[in-house]
């Protein structure tokens, strides 16, 4: 309650500040902005004998119906008056209806355009009090439609408060006052009473208005002009009660052609989209389109494919169902789902890579990935596969989703995907909200399958995540793999509450619960909580809460929090909280937050601190993520855990291929973790196989060797079982599932609840000493030399050819000006796609120098280890000459620099963390793009000079972006990115005279 005290004296104090600093302003008192008796505003509202006369005189409108002019000849708190992609928005002079100007305002909403918008205060953001006068005022303006006549413009119109709550009505024919009721090419009267607003249904105060909104959806050319508020009487009033009585009950949001539905069903598709649907298109990353060849019912469905390449950052598209009228779902929550039909065109699937997402009129959305739990089978087949979402699934109430104004529904691509979908309704279901088809519960049958219930902590416990309802995924794994987890893990965020039912019935099936508590509130929308905030105490109510369930719970259960911390990814990354100093405040929060787990007496909880097997930033440059400094000490972990992938050949955007043993994903930390934290089980929190890139059924097989002859330490595992970024699965071919069945009957391989819960109690026992480190690190060089001839192999069979140019020797008239003169340059040019470059040298320095061809050239906003998110070239280099061409990491003589290619362009160096300052760069526009030319000193390097006969290896690539980041990124020899840490993927310069 303090807290909310202060918060609200600090922002009335702000408030005041900022008037006080305005011009023709409302004079303020604290006299005049006492706190409400329920503590709940403590903002200011104006008197109410004196807030209509005093628009009028701020306006100086002394007409007879005047009682407040938004707009005029201008609006000089309007906001959104611009042209760009989406919009042409201006006061123009070309049409108006009276005086000087209109509001000229021509958009087109496409896929990259989420919100066009106009706004703005009539008062200079006093705050306005309407409240006794909504019933008596209409909102008026005159509009004329430079396109085809409508019947409606997709114009949503909306009045915001001082707390930011909003509400909307949509800019229809019945508000029209003429009687040709349509918007063509004439000046028509639109008078909106503001009762239709519903201030009190929305929770907008309309006595403490902050300014009037426009919101523009689909595609449209009007002008608009005069916009005031008049008295709501005579004509106006009439009319507007006539609709009333022929339309009682009042159009509701429901279908689209507004007709009831005592079912409570809504149809949002049937047989066409609606006008203003965006992102209903062909490109280069997906195509949706209405098609007849193939629908479940009706006569059409929608066909959506996508592939999202590193050059399709997001895809996505939407739709209103009600023509933009703000849809009313909220009576639909409780016991309504979003159902629709999808047949999957690819391979059968357990959980297909879409999300859906449903948005309201403030932008906030609330998403749900399509996974398996929501249809009745356990793959998506090539079928019509019947979806049912729980509305109460969304979860609108912590993503601050407002299902009494809902604007559309919205459908998002990760991966690649091929789908039909049709009938897309809310109705009623039958089923549970987490269970919605009344699947069969086998979590607790009796399954063909090894199981123990063992004390002995010896070997390693098996675990696993799998897409659908946790008290299933026991023996769901069972039956593929032939034995019971002893541990299954899924993904929490920190809007969820303790899954205390769920949570028992795992126990009771005899396995441990392993939970991602991911410190945020929600995918992929919602708020991101930081580490600041959590020390500060912002959450511990919720944390409480969450414990004392937990405490309550008859069984262990795993926490697994800030996951992967030394990534740059999660909001609780130490990069993203102040870099040194979040490695203090990760140490902090953690401690935070086991305090508060033990104080409720949650001792079955046991914490699980995780770091990733690679740090982004690198830890190597930057010594501060070096993740070990994390972590909070043995009276505050339980387990200490790593994930990592092998991620093999893939198309993901900057991910980069490369095919890792399990000794190699994981061998770089074993014996730096048993050695730090001597007496504390491992454990590998999550990781996979890739299918493609090597041989995966011997991939698995070596795992299980190297699980028991080189890392007896790592005592739980949790394989990632899904059909994702990639087909991590580990029956994702015949081999590979035969390979995981043997080691699954191997007596290594451990399902017993009993004795993973013993393994942090009894770990001291079984490793005394460091004995097994010693067998190890004499173990690993024999075996790794097998892995580097394996490795080697494969990385050759798939790089024998590389491109190759000429490193020719500096001529003398070259001059680093940003102008590229044929004649300053001899050798073989290195084309990139559409550009090229020429690389020289002489005993000092390297020279590059390129032609670029780009349609936004020189644009990029970020700075240097943000480089690459913008305009810019990418310049690696691998010196050493003796070095193996197949080397899959970084080594000695191997360095990679970015130019930033800007009017003032510089080279930066990943591996320094800083610019190169002896560098040298120029560049200059041209016709098609911009020239660029850059001296780079050996010495800048740490490099010794280059010798003519030689050949090294090098790569360019040109990130191609706009004030916005990166929209593309090419290559020279690489067909996938990675190249920057992988010079396998490098070509070849033949360094001559």
């Amino acid at each position: 309650m303090m807290n909310k005290l202060k918060f609200i004296f600090l922002a009335f104090a702000a408030g005041i500040i900022l008037f006080a600093g305005c011009k023709n302003v409302l004079k303020l008192s604290l006299d005049d902005a006492p706190l409400d008796d329920d503590l709940s505003g403590g903002v200011y509202r104006p008197l109410k004998s004196d807030s209509l006369s005093a628009l009028a005189d701020a306006e100086g409108d002394e007409s007879e119906n005047g009682l407040g002019v938004i707009y005029g000849d201008e609006w000089p708190n309007g906001w959104g008056f611009e042209k760009n992609n989406c919009k042409d928005f201006s006061f123009s002079n070309e049409d108006v209806y009276e005086g000087k100007t209109a509001l000229k305002l021509n958009w087109n909403k496409k896929g990259d355009c989420p919100f066009i918008g106009i706004g703005g205060t009539w008062t200079n953001w006093a705050p306005v009090d309407m409240e006794d006068q909504v019933g008596k005022l209409a909102l008026s303006m005159y509009i004329k439609n430079v396109g085809e006549p409508v019947k409606d413009l997709s114009i949503i119109l909306g009045f915001e408060d001082y707390a930011e709550k909003n509400t909307f009505v949509s800019l229809n024919h019945r508000f029209i006052d003429d009687p040709i009721q349509n918007f063509d090419n004439r000046w028509v009267h639109v008078a909106i009473p503001m009762v239709e607003f519903n201030f009190a249904k929305a929770k907008v105060a309309a006595g403490n208005l902050k300014q009037i909104k426009m919101n523009f959806e689909g595609v449209g050319n009007v002008y608009i002009d005069d916009i005031r508020f008049i008295k709501f009487e005579g004509e106006i009033a009439e009319a507007y009660k006539r609709y009333k009585d022929a339309n009682a009950p009042a159009k509701a949001a429901t279908n689209k052609d507004g007709s009831a539905n005592p079912s409570g069903t809504i149809t949002l598709f049937k047989d066409e989209l609606p006008a203003g649907a965006w992102g209903v298109d062909k490109d280069n990353c997906k195509e949706v389109a209405v098609i007849q060849s193939d629908k479940f019912e009706g006569t059409s469905s929608i066909a959506y494919s996508w592939n999202k390449t590193n050059d399709c950052k997001y895809i996505s598209w939407g739709f209103s169902w009600t023509d933009w009228v703000p849809a009313d779902i909220s009576a639909q929550v409780k016991n309504g789902a979003l159902q629709m039909r999808v047949k999957n065109l690819g391979k059968p699937d357990d959980g297909l890579p879409m999300v859906i997402g449903l948005e309201d009129y403030a932008q906030k959305g609330s998403y749900l990935a399509l996974s398996n739990m929501w249809i009745p089978t356990d793959e998506y087949i090539n079928g019509w596969n019947k979806v049912i979402i729980p509305l109460s699934a969304f979860d609108f109430a912590g993503h601050g989703v407002n299902p009494q104004s809902i604007k559309q529904i919205q459908f998002q691509g990760e991966g690649s995907a091929n789908l039909v979908i049709d009938d897309i309704k809310i109705a009623p279901y039958a089923g549970k909200a987490d269970n919605p088809h009344n699947k069969r519960d086998i979590s607790l049958e009796t399954v063909s399958a090894l199981d123990e219930n063992a004390d002995s902590i010896g070997g390693v416990f098996t675990g696993v995540f799998m897409p659908g309802r946790p008290v299933t995924l026991r023996n769901q794994y069972a039956t593929v793999t032939g034995r019971k987890p002893a541990s299954v893990m899924w993904y929490e965020g920190w809007n969820d509450k303790f899954k205390s039912e769920d949570i028992a019935r795992i126990h009771a099936s005899g396995c441990i619960p392993h939970i991602v508590w991911e410190a945020k509130k929600g995918l992929p929308a919602g708020e991101e909580v930081n580490l600041a905030s959590i020390i500060n105490g912002k959450y511990d109510d919720y944390l409480q809460q969450y414990a004392e369930a937990a405490a309550k719970a008859k069984g262990t259960v795993q926490l697994r929090i800030f996951h992967e911390f030394n990534g740059n990814w999660y909001p609780w990354s130490t990069v993203l909280n102040g870099k040194e100093a979040g490695v203090d405040r990760h140490k902090k929060a953690w401690k935070h937050i086991v305090d508060i787990f033990r104080k409720a007496g949650a001792k079955n909880v046991q914490f699980v601190w995780c770091m990733n097997n690679g740090g982004v930033p690198s830890e190597k440059d930057n010594p501060w993520n070096d993740p070990y400094l994390c972590y909070p000490g043995d009276d505050y972990v339980d387990w200490v855990s790593i994930d990592g992938y092998n991620w093999g050949e893939n198309d993901l955007p900057g991910q980069g291929s490369w095919w890792g043993t399990f000794r190699e994903v994981f061998g770089n930390h074993y014996i730096k973790m048993a050695k730090a934290f001597p007496n504390k089980p491992l454990q590998i929190g999550e990781f996979a196989c890739n299918e493609k890139g090597g041989d995966k059924a011997q991939w698995i097989l070596d795992m299980q060797d190297d699980l028991k002859r080189l890392f007896p330490r790592i005592k739980n595992y949790n394989y990632f079982y899904i059909n994702k970024e990639v087909d991590w699965r580990v029956n994702s071919n015949p081999k590979a599932a035969e390979a995981w069945k043997q080691i699954m009957l191997d007596p290594y391989t451990r399902s017993s609840y009993k004795g993973l819960t013993n393994v942090p109690a009894k770990f001291k026992d079984e490793f005394p000493n460091l004995n097994d480190i010693q067998v190890t690190e004499a173990r690993i060089p024999a075996a790794a030399k097998r892995d580097e001839r394996l490795r080697i192999k494969n990385q050759m069979s798939r790089n024998t050819k590389r491109k190759s140019a000429t490193m020719t020797v500096r001529a003398a008239s070259q001059k680093v000006d940003g102008v590229v003169n044929t004649d300053e340059y001899t050798g073989q040019s290195i084309l990139v796609k559409n550009s090229s470059f020429r690389v020289s040298y002489d005993n000092e320095a390297i020279y590059l120098a390129g032609e670029v061809t780009d349609e936004d050239p020189l644009e990029n906003k970020n700075e240097n280890g943000d480089v690459w998110n913008g305009d810019a070239i990418e310049f690696a280099l691998g010196l050493n000459t003796g070095a193996d061409s197949a080397r899959a990491s970084l080594g000695e003589g191997d360095y990679h620099i970015i130019i930033k290619a800007t009017a003032q362009p510089y080279v930066y160096s990943w591996a320094k963390a800083s610019k190169l300052a002896g560098a040298n760069v120029k560049t200059t526009k041209t016709a098609d793009g911009y020239s660029i030319e850059a001296r780079i000193p050996y010495a800048e390097l740490g490099a010794k000079p280059i010798k003519a006969g030689t050949v090294i290896t090098a790569e360019i690539a040109i990130d191609n972006g706009d004030m916005k980041g990166r929209k593309s990124q090419i290559y020279w020899n690489s067909e996938k990115p990675g190249f920057n840490e992988r010079p396998f993927m490098w070509g070849h310069l033949n360094v001559v005279e």
